[in-house]
């Protein structure tokens, strides 16, 4: 039997645009590190770090490279400003749980939050209306911010640091299991693709 509360499509897309936004602005949080520290490693050093962990790394790295202008350093401070506001939306969009209403466009999200003793500690859980272009609008922030921080990334006078994925690390995968298999490989790979 059909669940009549499932979210609707528009609002599922919506919801996989703002986590697929977010992913983006967090490879490029990882490429402004790079450049802080001079150093491709930032993206292996800042792989798998949540977007507060990665906007603290950035943060502390910027405030300790000369080569920035105080205007680049302010620039980061705004940037991350806005991003620590649709990064908590982020987290509420994609973590909650959402049914649709009998509202026409409109879904209610609930989120499940764990007890702490700070000022929200008895909200341990949050509930909220949404509309699909709500969410939208989310994402469009999350694209903003990133646009941001590739401008910033574009004023900088190191690198550029190539992303780990972005080596054609197929291509040398697929060379090393040609030394090692010979023509062996090759045969297993056309049959892999048929």
């Amino acid at each position: 039997m059909p669940n009549k509360d499932v979210p609707s499509r528009a609002m599922l897309a919506a919801i996989g645009q703002v986590a697929n936004e977010c992913s983006n602005v967090e490879e490029t949080l990882r490429d402004l590190y790079c450049h802080l520290i001079d150093s491709p490693c930032g993206h292996v050093i800042l792989a798998g770090e949540s977007l507060n962990a990665s906007m603290t790394a950035c943060l502390g790295a910027a405030r300790y490279n000369a080569s920035l202008s105080r205007k680049q350093l302010d620039q980061i401070i705004v940037i991350f400003q806005s991003l620590k506001e649709v990064g908590s939306t982020r987290n509420y969009i994609v973590h909650s749980r959402w049914v649709k209403l009998n509202k026409p466009g409109l879904h209610y999200g609930v989120q499940s939050r764990r007890a702490t003793t700070g000022p929200e500690s008895a909200q341990t859980v949050r509930g909220e209306t949404w509309s699909v272009p709500d969410v939208v609008l989310i994402a469009e922030a999350f694209e903003q911010i990133n646009s941001a921080l590739g401008q910033l990334i574009d004023s900088l006078t190191t690198g550029p640091y190539a992303y780990p994925m972005r080596r054609n690390i197929a291509d040398r995968i697929e060379r090393l299991f040609s030394e090692m298999l010979g023509e062996n490989w090759s045969g297993a790979a056309a049959k892999q693709d048929s």
